[in-house]
């Protein structure tokens, strides 16, 4: 007995192929909308990252005297380190707090407020929740 020579795929290795390909691309639509939620957390935290940075440049080039204006201070929209509103960022908002710290002990609040150094706290805030915070020491000399 003679054996024919298949020249050609079944219709269930069709329909196999066929299948594993739509596996495939369901797992990459699935992967794609992942990453999408990732890279906008992803900016958002930038963001917010920026607008700490802003507030630390502008303390930067204050007096020291005239840091405790900014204790309780909230800029929404958020201000650049020039103290110009920053529009593009109206959801976002900058809550700054300014405590004078122990000579002795940084982590220490000290309530005389007549300590060499002041801790400079700064909350970035997105429709009622907490982006990022940052904080730092500024020293009266």
């Amino acid at each position: 007995m003679k054996h024919k020579c298949r020249n050609g795929l079944t219709i269930i290795e069709v329909l196999i192929a066929i299948m594993l390909i739509g596996v495939a691309v369901a797992g990459l639509v699935a992967a794609n909308g992942s990453l999408t939620q990732l890279n906008g957390a992803g900016v958002e935290l930038s963001t917010a990252e920026f607008l700490i940075e802003q507030v630390r440049e502008r303390t930067a080039g204050m007096e020291f005297a005239s840091l405790n204006s900014l204790d309780s201070r909230c800029y929404g929209p958020p201000q650049d380190a020039a103290g110009v509103e920053l529009a593009d960022y109206s959801n976002y908002e900058q809550q700054i707090r300014v405590k004078h710290v122990t000579n002795d002990d940084l982590t220490v609040i000290d309530n005389t407020s007549i300590s060499d150094y002041i801790r400079i706290s700064v909350d970035i805030v997105r429709e009622d929740r907490i982006v990022s915070s940052g904080s730092w020491i500024r020293a009266k000399y």
